[in-house]
């Protein structure tokens, strides 16, 4: 019997999405070997939030909207990781930079995949941490092609400083996002951690629909020039793009 009450209600939401039909309480009690008062209240709290649903006229449990979506949302950025990849080895190769790919992740910027330099000088990056919207690229590029209202919302808290070229005004972080969308690709140096600068690409969904930003980052003063540089992150990042047209293969 699972222990703890986290335990308890992984294995009741991994019982539900794992049959194929709705099920009664006393048969997710016995499969769970949790005991049904218990699963019964995890289930009632667990409905309230959307993640489960209980048929009104037959009380069969089943996976709820936020529990579908979240499995989507998982398999989705999986399946942008391993079509991104070899892009993005490609692209470390010919920048001697290290490649990071970034999503929407609440009110951050998310990073799901990396691939290093090996260059001896460069910004390590970790799978999962995040970055506020406002502060460097890897925000900006999610702000300026996502949808205007995540602008607004974000321009309508205080913008935190992490160094001192962060942007903490609403107006210069409205105009820099909207330059960012004007050219297709956004830069950044020093506005979260000294001496580094990082270019920014969105991948698009049939050209419009934002699904990740394609980022590569180095020290300030490196080798490459900008203007070099850029047109390879947005050659990539549209590439990328390109392989995820057939929308059915993508999500598979």
């Amino acid at each position: 019997m699972p222990v703890g009450l986290t335990s308890k209600t992984m294995h009741l939401l991994e019982t539900l999405l794992g049959n194929v039909n709705d099920m009664e309480l006393q048969e997710i009690a016995d499969k769970t070997h949790i005991p049904k008062s218990t699963a019964h209240r995890i289930l009632s709290s667990l409905e309230k939030e959307r993640w489960i649903l209980q048929d009104s006229e037959t009380r069969r449990y089943s996976p709820g909207p936020r529990m579908l979506i979240f499995a989507d949302y998982w398999r989705l950025n999986q399946s942008l990781v391993k079509i991104a990849d070899q892009p993005m080895r490609e692209l470390v190769e010919r920048t001697g930079e290290t490649a990071v790919l970034f999503i929407l992740d609440g009110y951050e910027a998310r990073c799901i995949h990396i691939v290093e330099s090996q260059s001896a000088i460069k910004f390590s990056f970790r799978a999962g941490s995040s970055f506020p919207l406002h502060a460097g690229v890897a925000g900006q590029v999610i702000l300026a092609f996502s949808p205007p209202e995540l602008l607004e919302e974000v321009m309508s808290q205080p913008l935190q400083a992490f160094s001192e070229n962060t942007i903490t005004s609403p107006q210069m972080l409205k105009a820099k996002v909207e330059e960012i969308r004007s050219i297709g690709y956004g830069i950044s140096i020093e506005e979260v951690h000294t001496n580094a600068r990082g270019i920014g690409a969105p991948i698009l969904l049939d050209n419009h629909r934002f699904m990740a930003n394609l980022l590569i980052s180095g020290v300030k003063d490196g080798k490459n020039k900008i203007e070099d540089i850029a047109p390879l992150v947005v050659r990539t990042a549209q590439y990328i793009s390109s392989l995820l047209k057939d929308k059915d293969s993508f999500i598979q």
